[in-house]
């Protein structure tokens, strides 16, 4: 009789604790997050030492999380205003994901240039279709 109370009350404890967590996550279903210099003009590439500005607007509450590309957390809020800003003063050099509820997620370089890695299977596709056709009409025109 004590092991069914005690499940009783965990269910119980359960069905409160839900619908209060579900009261404070994030509500927007459509954001819209960039990131700025501290006077307001657009960017990505931003100098050592330089805070960034994370700017967003949103359908409801955000949560923003930055993260830096090791994966690692370097920041977060949550239950944020439908439109709003934060300052950032990253850490360490490299690139950081921001993101946001209801939004792409952003990359912002901090302190380094930002190499974008060219897809090498698209590529490589096309090199192996086209190295043959281009070897066969070499071939024909040689050809008497």
């Amino acid at each position: 009789m004590h092991r069914r109370r005690t499940i009783c009350l965990l269910i119980l404890l359960v069905a409160l604790i839900v619908p209060m967590k579900a009261a404070l996550a994030a509500t927007a279903e459509v954001a819209s997050i960039w990131t700025t210099d501290t006077s307001d003009n657009p960017k990505i590439m931003f100098n050592k030492g330089e805070t960034v500005r994370i700017r967003w607007t949103a359908s409801g509450t955000v949560d923003i999380a930055v993260k830096f590309e090791d994966g690692s957390t370097a920041g977060s809020w949550s239950d944020q205003n439908s439109q709003g800003s934060i300052d950032y003063n990253p850490t360490k050099e490299g690139l950081y994901m921001i993101y946001c509820t209801g939004a792409k997620t952003i990359t912002v370089a901090y302190g380094t240039f930002m190499v974008f890695a060219v897809p090498e299977l698209p590529i490589g596709t096309i090199g192996a279709v086209l190295m043959p056709l281009t070897a066969l009409m070499i071939y024909k025109k040689r050809r008497p």
